[in-house]
């Protein structure tokens, strides 16, 4: 990831952090590590592929725009899936 990508991972993340009390809660919340959140949220590391597709999960952010680095535009994560028989059949 270069400069530019990691500072909107920043952005993103410190718009998330501020929605709850404390870094701690926020990283409860995802089920991650509160170091590993103080990192990715200054920019030391990029955030982990397993925890895009849990910030992905909860707050509907597309994960190329966390990781463009890993998930390309055209990769779309799908929660909750139904397959269409099982709707059809009910």
């Amino acid at each position: 990831m270069d400069k530019e990508q990691l500072d909107k991972q920043c952005e993103i993340l410190n718009k998330l952090i501020k929605k709850y009390q404390s870094l701690r809660a926020f990283s409860n919340f995802i089920h991650e590590d509160a170091s590993d959140v103080t990192r990715w949220r200054y920019g030391r590391n990029a955030i982990s592929p397993r925890a895009v597709i849990s910030i992905c999960r909860y707050y509907g952010i597309e994960p190329y725009k966390l990781r463009p680095d890993i998930f390309p535009e055209d990769i779309i994560l799908v929660f909750n899936y139904v397959p269409r028989e099982s709707v059809i059949g009910q």
